[in-house]
């Protein structure tokens, strides 16, 4: 290709645990194109997260919200395109393609060029549309029901069969496998009462993905093929693989030539058990969120759909199949970017990007002194939840007095254990709850790679640690760890039982039932009124607003754990977290405590800001002094709206997720917790940084060697 520079903007940087594509195109743009060039991102979501990553975008311009029209759409991006110059609209999501579409005559004439198919070929592929499509065609596809009034997804769902995937767009699909999942789904994605609802049955068999740039007379230009190696209980695909399949190709390629295509499309399809046949299950009108992995291919589909909405014709190198066996794992990356560029972009919708710089997804290592600490830890797994370790890894990494930093894993596909920038070596783990097996583990991994310090990070995994620590000394790993009694009086079961007080100046523990069965559940909500929440005694919650709400509550969390659940009145109001770290004494050496600006459906913090709460900070040091607490701990509290009352929700046992923020505003609470674990005396520093905390998702290359190492040896190094 041509060396040319050039002005792109991208929307789909939205997206939470199911993100758009935008940060996955942004970076194989700047990876693959030829030339400088400037890239704008767009999107309408008030933080917009994945934006704000380092090197990314040269320009962040917030959109209007959808109900504003595609007037206010396209005088926002007229408006972006004067501050600075794109000739290339590259829309992120099926909703931004359809209304870029219609613009489409209207961008041309202020030289903003895009390549998609006719609006009519969009609307067709919709996941309410698609069936009929399917039908028209003859190809196979998995039974679809849509839904338009959400108090009858139980009904239709039950008729459809499980397992199934829930879509409200544009908050993605999630896999559930009963009605009340269904509903629980609903609750948490769908954007409003009169939002179309698409339930569709899983087909068993093997899972494709198949990503496609068509040009301007409908023709493939290129295509990549991934099939999933890894698909998390979400059904969302966390490993994958490039392939060359012979069969999946014309399948597409026919796919394709139906449609009746121009520009980017992903079809997903399923090779069903036991059959050649492909069903197919979901056609997308944009670039695919693993955009990268086709960059690592050899088959950059982003810089060639660019090449074609330029009509550049020196496009002879690309390759029309990628090359077969390139892996990839998804993760997340984490940055902090100043307060006030985030008020810049609310108040006047538009500022600068972040400069290239480590820190982020990629911290640099500071020197890793030869007699600083070598740390081990474990969590480090983005499959289901974004594990705690991730953030303590990325902490530890900028701290001056780290030497090595190792990471534990329970999964072959924990995301954590392919990143070099994090870990110089990762180890696997055994599964279960025998303390002999882990210990004897641990010795083998000392030997071979001796450790100062140990942090488990995994709130099911710290009885095992806490009762091996004494042994775990004598080998000459340090930890800071509380006792099984103070990790027994702060589980909830026994934070709501009423055996605690209930005042504790600075915060209130709500008042709470706790219900083994559903005739008890019932008797709890009837008592403590509506709307509630049901919550599991180690994690979910279930916001109730109805006594059948509350009973598929109680059917979801006795089905997959304890027959015990705890119900509350439902608190309205922000959430607030306070990050500790407790000495042997019990005393609160490090405090800091964010707002959560943005949290995911399984209650991941996303974004948040550092703020002062010193009441409630001393009432909670108060209270893990009551318990005589050692080591992190977290306190997750809400905020009424109407009486400004924090109230106690959970306290974590461990580090939080987003701990990685406490380095980046300077306290650095990993690595306090590293020195008091060797008995270190520490002199936290003041957070005087003015940040605000951002997640994304991320793709990670993998190696099908390192995969093999980590499975069968029980290693990776990354020296």
């Amino acid at each position: 290709m041509v060396s040319k520079d050039i002005g792109v903007a991208l929307t789909g940087f939205s997206g939470l645990e199911s993100p758009g594509p935008g940060v996955s195109v942004a970076r194989a743009l700047r990876e693959g194109w030829d030339g400088e060039l400037t890239l704008t991102a767009l999107g309408g979501d008030p933080v917009l997260p994945g934006a704000w990553l380092p090197g990314l975008a040269d320009r962040i311009h917030r959109l209007p919200p959808a109900a504003a029209g595609e007037d206010a759409f396209f005088k926002a991006v007229v408006c972006a395109h004067e501050e600075s110059p794109f000739a290339a609209l590259v829309p992120g999501s099926g909703a931004d393609a359809r209304v870029a579409a219609r613009l489409k005559e209207r961008l041309q004439k202020r030289d903003i060029r895009t390549l998609l198919p006719s609006l009519e070929r969009l609307e067709i592929v919709r996941p309410e549309n698609l069936p009929r499509f399917l039908g028209n065609h003859r190809y196979p596809g998995p039974p679809t029901v849509t839904v338009t009034d959400p108090a009858d997804v139980a009904r239709q769902a039950d008729q459809l069969g499980y397992p199934l995937y829930v879509t409200c767009a544009p908050s993605g699909s999630r896999l559930v496998f009963n009605s009340a999942q269904a509903e629980l789904a609903v609750a948490q994605t769908i954007s409003s009462r009169s939002a179309r609802i698409v339930l569709q049955r899983q087909v068993a068999g093997e899972k494709f993905n198949i990503a496609m740039v068509a040009d301007s007379k409908g023709d493939c230009a290129a295509m990549v093929i991934r099939r999933s190696l890894a698909v998390n209980g979400e059904g969302r695909t966390v490993s994958g693989a490039v392939v060359d399949d012979p069969d999946v190709a014309r399948f597409a390629r026919d796919v394709l030539e139906a449609l009746d295509w121009q520009g980017p499309v992903e079809l997903v399809a399923v090779r069903a058990a036991g059959s050649k046949d492909l069903w197919l299950c979901d056609v997308r009108g944009h670039l695919p969120t693993w955009s990268m992995l086709c960059h690592w291919a050899g088959t950059n589909l982003a810089a060639l759909l660019l090449g074609h909405i330029l009509e550049d014709q020196d496009l002879t190198g690309m390759r029309v199949l990628a090359r077969a066996g390139t892996m990839y794992v998804r993760g997340i990356a984490e940055t902090a970017v100043p307060v006030e560029d985030l008020l810049d972009y609310r108040r006047h919708r538009s500022v600068d990007g972040r400069p290239p710089a480590n820190g982020a997804a990629r911290p640099a290592r500071n020197g890793s002194p030869p007699h600083g600490l070598r740390v081990a830890l474990t969590g480090i797994s983005s499959f289901d939840v974004i594990n705690p370790g991730l953030g303590v890894a990325r902490a530890l990494r900028t701290a001056d007095g780290i030497s090595q930093v190792y990471g534990l894993a329970y999964g072959t596909f924990d995301s954590g254990a392919y990143q070099g920038e994090l870990f110089d070596r990762c180890f696997n783990l055994p599964h279960g709850e025998s303390v002999d097996a882990l210990l004897e583990r641990l010795v083998e991994i000392h030997e071979v790679s001796p450790f100062d310090v140990l942090i488990p990070s995994l709130d099911g995994e710290l009885p095992r640690f806490i009762e091996a620590a004494g042994k775990l000394r004598k080998m000459g790993v340090h930890t800071l760890l509380p006792s099984g009694e103070s990790l027994e009086l702060r589980s909830k079961p026994n934070l709501f039982r009423g055996t605690l007080p209930g005042d504790w100046g600075g915060f209130a523990i709500p008042d709470s039932r706790i219900a083994k069965s559903e005739a008890q559940v019932l008797k709890a909500v009837r008592s403590l009124g509506l709307p509630a929440v049901v919550k599991g005694p180690v994690s979910h919650c279930i916001p109730v607003a109805s006594e059948a709400d509350a009973k598929c509550a109680w059917s979801q969390l006795s089905a997959s754990g304890p027959k015990e659940v705890i119900v509350q009145s439902h608190i309205v109001g922000p959430v607030y977290a306070v990050s500790v770290v407790c000495d042997t004494d019990h005393r609160v050496v490090s405090t800091m405590t964010i707002k959560k600006l943005a949290i995911c459906g399984r209650g991941s913090t996303w974004s948040a800001v550092r703020v002062e709460q010193p009441r409630l900070e001393a009432a909670f040091a108060e209270f893990l002094r009551s318990i005589e607490w050692v080591g992190p701990a977290e306190g997750e509290f809400m905020c009424d709206e109407v009486t400004d009352r924090f109230y106690l929700i959970e306290v974590n046992p461990r580090f939080t997720a987003w701990i990685y923020y406490s380095a980046a505003l300077g306290s650095n609470q990993p690595y306090l917790a590293a020195r008091l674990a060797m008995g270190k005396h520490v002199n936290p520093p003041a957070d005087d940084k003015e940040l605000v905390f951002l997640r994304s998702s991320e793709e990670f290359p993998l190696r099908a060697s390192h995969v093999a190492a980590l499975s069968t040896k029980g290693v990776l190094s990354h020296d």
